[in-house]
């Protein structure tokens, strides 16, 4: 029995860790896989998503594998040796990651004043959250929240309601890739004081953005590719 913490403004919940489970994929199988049960009725990702979802795939999957998503044709594809992968790339740009505690972190430069420059931001690569950007502006004086924003509320995370400030930013850019006018999100303190130390990290890029790629992740080699 563990206690798990995840954004809002809620207390840390119960779970369960189970070692040495079988996970299977279609051809790809997992024998030792590691799972956490959590029999919290209020914790119930179907109601937020309006599909019925029974739980999370974590980083154990992509540790040990080359995981491509792809959202166009809505697959995920395993690749099983080096072969497959150095095919797989091509035409894609590569982008260095660093790994903590098993997530990514991908930096981008974002520009949130035109007449400053871009700030560097280590933003956790987040496929489970909607928004395109999410900053913490307790994190860096160089963060600012645009003029022009609304009070909203961003979402529920595993330990409640996350409400904040929503806007548009002049650009954020990933390598060549430019998003104009860029809508972020900014949560509340409150959300995010508890939860994340992780030195640097300013806060997250989600499926808004990510899905507009086609995404191949090689944890093994601390690089993205895009297309």
């Amino acid at each position: 029995k563990i206690l798990i913490r995840g954004f809002g403004s809620n207390d840390a919940f119960d779970a369960y860790k189970s070692d040495n489970n079988k996970l299977e994929i279609k051809n790809y199988t997992d024998t030792s896989h590691c799972i956490y049960l959590v029999l919290d009725q209020n914790i119930n990702i179907s109601s937020q998503v309006g599909v019925p979802v029974n739980g999370i795939i974590g980083n154990k999957l992509f540790k040990n594998k080359c995981v491509k998503i792809d959202y166009i044709s809505k697959r995920i594809i395993i690749y099983n040796n080096e072969k497959q992968i150095k095919s797989a790339i091509k035409n894609y740009s590569s982008f260095p990651i660093e790994l903590i505690y098993g997530k990514p972190y991908l930096n981008v430069n974002a520009f949130f004043n035109t007449k400053k420059q871009p700030l560097n931001s280590k933003l956790l690569i987040d496929t489970g959250n909607t928004d395109a950007f999410w900053f913490f502006k307790q994190k860096d004086e160089g963060i600012e929240i645009p003029k022009k924003h609304i009070d909203d509320f961003l979402g529920r995370g595993f330990s409640g309601d996350v409400f904040g400030k929503r806007g548009r930013i002049p650009s954020i850019s990933i390598g060549n890739y430019n998003f104009k006018d860029a809508i972020a999100a900014f949560p509340d303190t409150i959300a995010t004081s508890d939860i994340d130390k992780i030195e640097g990290r300013l806060g997250s890029v989600g499926s808004e953005v990510m899905r507009r790629f086609s995404t191949i992740y090689d944890y093994n080699n601390n690089v993205i590719y895009l297309k």
